[in-house]
């Protein structure tokens, strides 16, 4: 686990618990009292709900905080845990061509200004701010260059959104937070990958000069875009079975389909992961940190060595499930064997003793193995016809003949 006490997080809908809706008239969040990210009523109050996150499920700050019991409140988990991030904002024109094509980081800064941060305490050395952008606003600028806008327009308004989550940073740093967790976005879909990839460099940029800039910040990268082409790469090491299909279609058409932390599913839509694949992303940001803060190397970003890291131990993360399974019903297994051998014994018991022998037409039953002669015993014949008599350690006679039975004697 992180050693940091607190994360606070801005982003979109891979990042958000409930999602909350974009209010283009006020440019504001659309506040309701079901919402999650609901701070106007204040901090506590807004407990997690497993199945009501963004991607129907657990995402990677559930993980990283520990948060994922139902019903919890996230400031009391392992770490306290505040997530302003939130979905469906980008759905329609109103981010089109500039038109608040900044919204997204400036409405969730508004929020933290306004009602986290008067009543939240915090220290900067035990606060994590994690940024993960990109998602809806790539997918808002593909569909302007598929209704005709030109590329150099949508590069341009990449770039006005790379620049406002910047200006968010410098905000965030201004009120003293030092610890930041960026993330670079995966590419989901052949339509949006050209984008994706210039959504990329132009934030690897920023973020670059962010780091020179601010002497004191500490900048975790993660590259979720290598991440997610590892799992692309080799589905068999990390569990996953299905990369092309998304599991909310699958279980729509089938409820049975699993789309948990178990789930054999990499995408759970066009733009979000399943359960599983956000665990495995929470891991890869504490294989990062917890590295560098063992070497004292700051700064670092997610390469492929952390990554392959992350790879070794592939599908360990859910081998749990089979060992908890084992160590449940092991002890059952063996105690029914015991019972299987011991029956079997007893029956074999029983069959060697009435087991008979038919000699000269006259029936025996065999003597058991404790009541026969030892072995050193001679046998020699009788003096004149008859059976073999003892001849050796005790001269006994051999036992009379069993009476004849009809049936096994048990």
């Amino acid at each position: 686990m992180l050693s940091f006490k607190s994360i606070i997080a801005f982003g979109d809908a891979f990042s958000a618990q409930c999602g909350t809706r974009f209010n283009r008239e006020s440019n504001s969040l659309d506040i309701n009292l079901s919402s999650w990210t609901d701070f106007r009523s204040g901090l506590y109050g807004n407990p997690i709900f497993t199945d009501c996150a963004a991607n129907h499920g657990l995402n990677y700050l559930n993980f990283l905080t520990n948060c994922t019991q139902d019903g919890v409140d996230p400031l009391t988990c392992p770490i306290s845990l505040v997530d302003l991030a939130y979905g469906d904002l980008l759905q329609g024109n109103e981010s089109r061509a500039g038109e608040a094509g900044a919204a997204l980081p400036a409405a969730q800064l508004d929020v933290w200004r306004r009602f986290v941060r008067p009543d939240l305490t915090f220290r900067a050395n035990e606060t994590l701010v994690s940024v993960f952008y990109g998602s809806s606003e790539v997918s808002v600028v593909s569909a302007g260059l598929a209704e005709g806008d030109p590329q150099y327009r949508t590069e341009v308004e990449i770039l006005e959104r790379v620049e406002v989550i910047e200006q968010s940073m410098n905000a965030l740093y201004d009120d003293g937070l030092r610890h930041f967790l960026i993330f670079n976005m995966p590419h989901h879909g052949a339509e949006v990958s050209s984008l994706t990839g210039d959504w990329n460099r132009l934030l690897g940029r920023r973020v670059g000069a962010f780091r020179s800039e601010k002497s004191e910040a500490k900048v975790y990268f993660i590259d979720t875009d290598g991440i997610y082409n590892d799992f692309l790469a080799a589905p068999g090491r990390y569990g996953f079975t299905d990369t092309d299909e998304w599991c909310a279609t699958a279980k729509s058409a089938h409820a049975r389909v699993d789309c948990s932390e178990t789930s054999p599913y990499l995408l759970m839509d066009g733009s979000r992961w399943t359960p599983r694949a956000h665990r495995y992303l929470a891991s890869a940001v504490q294989h990062l940190i917890g590295a560098e803060m063992q070497t004292g190397v700051t700064n670092g970003t997610m390469d492929a060595n952390v990554r392959e890291t992350l790879a070794q131990f592939g599908n360990t993360l859910y081998d749990n499930r089979v060992v908890v399974a084992t160590a449940l019903f092991l002890p059952i297994l063996v105690i029914l064997a015991f019972l299987l051998i011991h029956l079997m014994r007893r029956r074999g018991a029983s069959i060697l003793r009435v087991l008979e022998m038919r000699r000269g037409g006259q029936t025996y039953a065999r003597v058991p193995a404790q009541e026969r002669v030892p072995a050193e015993i001679e046998l020699q014949p009788r003096e004149g016809p008859g059976q073999p008599v003892a001849r050796g350690l005790d001269h006994r006679e051999p036992p009379e003949p069993s009476t004849p039975r009809d049936d096994f004697g048990v």
